[in-house]
């Protein structure tokens, strides 16, 4: 029994890694905005915000100290490409192509059909509406092309603008991570947040 047990549990397990379709980072266009992959041409518009000590203090990564150091970061994004459960995108405005941010999912489970979301916006960029904008694109990407059942993400207690995008983009809180992550400020405690596949109809 015990035997029969383990081997219907592992086929369980295989059965729900297939029904997850991880297509890749396809890109996306919204009203104002194309979400596609990073380019090495992105290297002086990432090095513009990533160097930027208030956009960088909640992330888990330091200031870019030179464009080499936004280079170095996009040859290893780029080359994550070519894995279908890899989800990166650069924001780009739709006028100039022109990028302006980012937005990425990690932690995805193919097992639990599940992921959870990041993001960074240049400064001159933030209160526009811009992130939300990106946020609800990605959001319908993930439920509708590549069956995924539930998306997270959580940001510290003390940047409740970020919390901000998102509720406008129909993410539900769910709790207080005590010292989830650990940032460029120090270990914060973190507000969580989620949608499901039914929560959008």
């Amino acid at each position: 029994y015990t035997v029969h047990f383990r081997l219907t549990v592992t086929e369980n397990i295989i059965n729900k890694v297939k029904e997850m379709k991880n297509i890749g980072t396809r890109e996306i266009r919204t009203e104002r905005l194309i979400l596609r992959p990073f380019t090495l041409d992105d290297a002086e518009d990432m090095y513009q915000y990533a160097k930027d000590p208030e956009v960088t203090k909640y992330a888990r990564w330091k200031p870019h100290e030179s464009i080499q150091d936004s280079l170095n970061l996009l040859e290893e994004w780029i080359k994550s490409y070519s894995n279908p459960g890899y989800y990166s995108w650069a924001i780009a405005r739709k006028e100039d192509n022109r990028m302006i941010g980012c937005i990425g999912i990690i932690n995805v489970s193919d097992i639990d059909e599940s992921g959870e979301v990041g993001y960074w916006l240049g400064k001159s960029w933030w209160g526009r509406g811009i992130m939300t904008e990106a946020l609800k694109a990605v959001i319908r990407f993930v439920f509708e092309q590549c069956e995924f059942n539930r998306l997270e993400a959580c940001h510290s207690v003390n940047n409740p603008a970020s919390g901000c995008v998102m509720q406008k983009a129909g993410m539900t809180f769910e709790g207080i991570a005590r010292e989830k992550c650990k940032s460029n400020a120090g270990f914060q405690d973190c507000r969580v947040y989620a949608i499901l596949k039914k929560d959008i109809g």
